[in-house]
């Protein structure tokens, strides 16, 4: 009879694993939540840019009434690269806001407060927004402006330098970023609460 083979013995032997084998097998991972991670990173920090790259910037100017220098008044202009919507209107005087709704009632108000200024009123022109009001990329208007020649010009300086105060909000149309803006720069009136 022949011979019998014996069995073979098979035998499972562990070997150990390195710490590197054991590091290098999560570096996949690692490196994938990694790159997930700087993706999101990317897309909020690209949306961020987009929405300043359209951003308004609102700035006032006070035009005295020098000889020669252009209409005196107080104009707002939207210099920035995005349309602004201007909102929350309101006319300060000699520290005190003024219950104004309308154009007519800013200049009566105005015309009983600081008696004299203004010679010619129909050489006048007044804005008052008592609702929200857009103003496009490089625009301009007027709160007040008049003719040079009908005021008592010290006093015009006098009054849009330092006793007159318009504070707004100033707002981006992409996003809901707003900036309290006040002439003369009494931000005292900017910080009080609506």
């Amino acid at each position: 009879m022949p011979e019998e083979t014996p069995p073979i013995r098979v035998q499972i032997v562990r070997d150990e694993e390195s710490l590197f084998r054991k590091i290098s097998a999560q570096v996949p991972l690692v490196t994938s939540l990694f790159a997930i991670g700087l993706s999101i990173f990317s897309v909020h920090e690209s949306i961020k840019h987009d929405s300043l790259n359209f951003a308004p910037l609102v700035t006032y100017h006070l035009s005295s009434a020098r000889y020669g220098s252009g209409i005196p008044g107080i104009f707002l202009t939207n210099n920035g690269l995005g349309p602004v919507i201007v909102k929350d209107f309101r006319v300060y005087f000699d520290g005190a806001q003024l219950p104004v709704g309308s154009a007519p009632q800013f200049r009566d108000q105005v015309l009983k407060r600081a008696p004299g200024i203004f010679h010619d009123i129909d050489q006048t022109t007044w804005t008052y927004f008592s609702s929200d009001v857009a103003l496009g990329v490089n625009k301009e208007t007027y709160i007040l402006q008049a003719d040079p020649n009908s005021i008592d010009r010290p006093g015009f300086n006098k009054l849009i330098q330092h006793r007159l105060t318009v504070a707004f909000e100033a707002c981006s149309v992409f996003d809901d970023t707003c900036r309290r803006i006040c002439t003369n720069g009494r931000s005292d009136y900017c910080k009080q609460a609506p």
